[in-house]
């Protein structure tokens, strides 16, 4: 970094151009990458694994688990956050202080709320706490209010249970990893995933668009054995209907902000002109289109 990347600040660069820098690396055959901490003491070794413990714990544990000191040897390291251009705060629900959603009623906590930085171990555990706050203060408002949902609450059971009926009555179909591996695989190599680099063009995104429809009528093949499965298959419809949200929003910003979660070959420049901006996306649930809005940047910070 301080010798290839010192126009990007070095080892002092934005977090998407230290990432960028490895990948590049690797990309063009200099690969494997380290961060060197064996001038590091065994106490500052020590603060370096409880810094880690707070954002990524397996990272702490692989070392445990494989006998490497950081005092003692460099750490390889790869590129690969984040995936969706969100865990810096650059994607997620759109909330409010107390992180209420556009939805009443509904609240976002961790990853899954955008607008809100260091979103690591401890940081979701905040950020649930002051949504538990702020779901507890709007329950408290609801009084006297009658609801009757018993045919949209029968629905949804058989929504819930439909894997796990389907697997009872026919017994084959697809199963959640079965589909969990090939929805890895269209991301990876058509939405800017590692194996590519992080590199998209629009020709990539329409593919992976054509892919995601074809996966949404596969759903309802969708079997679960048991509990277990069952949970799993829901956690990769909802992965699918993130994936379909995320391409939307890849092909929409015709720019490239953030070389090593994102970059753009047809548009490889940032463009502050046109899109020193948020991107946003509402969903139309009757027609389930998903429509891109924008919505201004205001600068809070000074530089």
């Amino acid at each position: 970094m301080k010798t290839r990347y010192s126009l990007f600040g070095g080892e002092g660069a934005p977090t998407c151009l230290r990432v960028y820098g490895p990948t590049i690396e690797n990309k063009e055959g200099r690969g494997p990458c380290y961060m060197d901490t064996r001038h590091l003491n065994p106490g500052e070794v020590k603060a370096l694994k409880s810094s880690y413990l707070d954002m990524y714990p397996g990272i702490v544990l692989y070392w445990a688990a494989n006998g490497i000191d950081p005092g003692r040897e460099p750490v390889e390291i790869c590129g690969t956050e984040p995936y969706v251009t969100g865990g810096h705060c650059q994607a997620g629900y759109w909330i409010g202080i107390n992180r209420q959603t556009t939805i009443p009623g509904l609240y976002a906590a961790g990853d899954v709320a955008g607008g809100y930085p260091y979103k690591f171990v401890s940081g979701c555990w905040a950020e649930g706490i002051l949504a538990a706050r702020g779901a507890v203060e709007y329950i408290k408002t609801q009084k006297n209010i009658k609801f009757n949902f018993d045919k949209e609450i029968k629905d949804e059971k058989n929504r819930i249970f439909s894997p796990f009926d389907r697997f009872n009555k026919e017994g084959e179909g697809i199963t959640p990893d079965e589909m969990e591996e090939r929805l890895q695989k269209i991301m990876d190599e058509y939405a800017g995933g590692i194996r590519t680099c992080y590199e998209i063009n629009e020709e990539k995104l329409n593919v992976a668009r054509k892919h995601l429809v074809r996966m949404k009528k596969q759903i309802t093949y969708l079997i679960a054995k048991d509990s277990h499965e069952l949970i799993k298959a829901h956690e990769v419809i909802d992965r699918i209907e993130v994936a379909s949200v995320l391409v939307e929003h890849l092909s929409y910003r015709k720019e490239t902000r953030w070389p090593g979660y994102t970059t753009r070959l047809d548009y490889p420049e940032k463009d502050d002109i046109h899109w020193l901006k948020f991107v946003n996306s509402v969903k139309d649930s009757k027609t389930g289109e998903i429509k891109i809005i924008e919505r201004p940047y205001k600068k809070i910070v000074s530089d």
